[in-house]
């Protein structure tokens, strides 16, 4: 005989428990990163919260959104009750965060130090499974013109002629 456990849906939460009402009363930075991505998919599946849903789903990926934020489409779908419009919704939103990281980066950057070429680059080649060498173009005043990835290589290596 299957065990029932029962589940709440978000609406039968307590108001001060709910995402989006928290957002709105305290601000984005009291929510979690599950809670973000709840708000953003928006539905409840059966037996289960979208937090419920989304904290599963990070869970898998250690919490960390750069991971899914990597990952292809089908892989994010894997997970029980996302489907390919909430994936989707998932990809973007991600995506979106990585260009505006990249855009403040690129207006704010004066390169004097080996942290800020680190601090430019990691959102683009944390976690990559491959090597890629990026050239970083700068103005006279040390300041980033623009980016480009010259080569993807193997695991431990790739070729650039130059």
């Amino acid at each position: 005989m299957a065990k029932y456990t029962p589940s709440f849906t978000i609406k039968q939460w307590g108001a001060a428990d709910r995402p989006r009402e928290k957002l709105i009363q305290k601000g984005s930075d009291y929510l979690s990163n599950a809670e973000l991505l709840a708000i953003l998919i928006g539905s409840d599946n059966r037996g289960q919260s979208a937090v419920q849903l989304m904290q599963r789903m990070m869970s898998q990926y250690g919490n960390s959104l750069s991971l899914p934020q990597k990952s292809p489409i089908n892989k994010i779908m894997y997970n029980k009750g996302i489907g390919q419009a909430k994936a989707v919704k998932i990809k973007v939103a991600l995506e979106l965060s990585k260009r505006i990281i990249e855009r403040h980066s690129k207006e704010l950057v004066k390169f004097t130090i080996s942290i800020n070429v680190f601090n430019i680059m990691i959102p683009i080649l944390a976690r990559l499974p491959y090597e890629e060498f990026w050239i970083l173009y700068l103005n006279r005043s040390n300041g980033l013109v623009d980016k480009r990835c010259l080569n993807k290589g193997g695991i431990s290596q790739t070729v650039v002629d130059v």
